[in-house]
């Protein structure tokens, strides 16, 4: 006898005093009565439609069909003692990636495809049966098809003017561009178009950029101007203008050309770039800066020596503001013709809504007639 297989005082079932066993474990002498009970109960479930389909014996685990020596199943637990439900099988199935699919991945309760080919269904959209296709882009969004000396012929007469004295950074610049343009595209086929929509007198407000988006498509000749959608910081500058003015709209694409043509000098410090991702500031290094910042600076000496106001300059950003710093290094510009805000892009903080806001009242004053945004 085993030595915890010992006989303990206890009360049978009709009162009297008797014993009962206690086992030391599940692979003591009792267990193979209890796994016997427990398959004959399975049976008679299967015979009697208990379950949704027979078990085989391997599944429930019935002792007799483990060829194991008892000495291998001392002291763990039987099979037998449960019921394995065919759902279990279907679980450990799915989680081994055994679920039945269709062909192509798609499971075998996924709704019909249209046909061959069909294409990723975009539920909550249907479009009209005479819905038309986007309207091309026009050409000054392609990427500079010519040589920049030539691009330099849009400049029109009155901006060359002020543009005197720049010629021999015109000429390194524009070997660089065609340098650049034989390797990779360049955007946009129009640097000048900032200068082409309004005349150096007609300026009232200066908006500065850094350089022309690189996406294909994006960059038109105006800073911050797009016409495939709206781009990070013209976002920011929309919501402001919700904020600052309730009747305002948003449009459908960032459009500004209607800005330029009142008197809003959208300029970009570089006027090219290469065209790509991930190809911002690639042409800064060339000398553009020092182009534009020069134009930029006999505009605002013509104006001070013939005694008539200056454009108000609204700066968006620290390098917008060291720009026009430089730029207008030693002239006498009154400090509430420029205003400083955040970049509307990087306004992590949140600061951009109210400067602009606050902006765009002292605007409202400064300008006559305001500019309809």
């Amino acid at each position: 006898m085993h030595p915890a297989d010992r006989r303990l005082p206890g009360r049978r079932a009709n009162g009297r005093a008797g014993t009962h066993r206690v086992l030391a474990g599940h692979g003591g002498a009792g267990g193979g009565a209890r796994r016997g009970r427990a398959a004959a109960r399975a049976e008679a479930e299967d015979a009697s439609g208990g379950h949704q389909q027979p078990q085989p014996a391997d599944v429930r685990g019935v002792a007799g069909h483990d060829d194991r020596d008892a000495e291998g199943r001392a002291g763990r637990s039987p099979a037998g003692h449960r019921i394995r439900h065919p759902r279990a099988r279907r679980r450990q199935a799915h989680a081994r990636c055994r679920r039945a699919r269709l062909p192509g991945g798609r499971g075998v309760h996924a709704r019909a495809r249209a046909g061959r080919g069909a294409g990723r269904a975009v539920r909550g959209l249907s479009l009209p049966a005479n819905a038309k296709a986007a309207a091309p882009l026009p050409d000054f969004c392609a990427p500079l098809s010519r040589s920049l000396g030539e691009a330099f012929g849009d400049l029109p007469p009155a901006w060359r003017e002020l543009a005197h004295g720049l010629e021999p950074l015109q000429h390194r610049i524009t070997e660089a561009v065609d340098a650049d343009r034989a390797l990779f595209a360049i955007a946009p086929a129009r640097p000048f178009r900032a200068f082409e929509l309004l005349a150096p007198d007609q300026v009232r407000l200066v908006l500065i950029g850094q350089d022309p988006y690189p996406l294909p498509g994006d960059a038109t000749g105006l800073a911050f101007s797009c016409l495939r959608g709206i781009p990070a910081s013209m976002r920011n500058v929309y919501a402001a203008l919700e904020q600052a003015m309730p009747g305002f709209r948003r449009p459908a694409v960032a459009d500004l050309e209607p800005w330029a043509r009142q008197g809003v000098l959208l300029l970009n410090a570089a006027l090219t770039v290469r065209m790509g991702k991930k190809m911002a500031g690639t042409h800064l290094g060339l000398g553009w800066q020092a182009w534009t910042g020069g134009v930029l600076r006999a505009l605002y000496e013509r104006r001070l020596a013939a005694g008539e106001s200056l454009p108000v300059a609204w700066l968006w950003g620290k390098p917008a503001a060291q720009f026009l710093d430089a730029a207008t290094d030693g002239l006498a510009v009154p400090a509430e013709r420029v205003l400083r805000a955040r970049h509307p892009s990087q306004d992590f903080k949140r600061e951009f809504p109210p400067q602009a806001s606050g902006h765009l009242a002292q605007l409202g004053r400064l300008l006559s007639p305001p500019v309809q945004w």
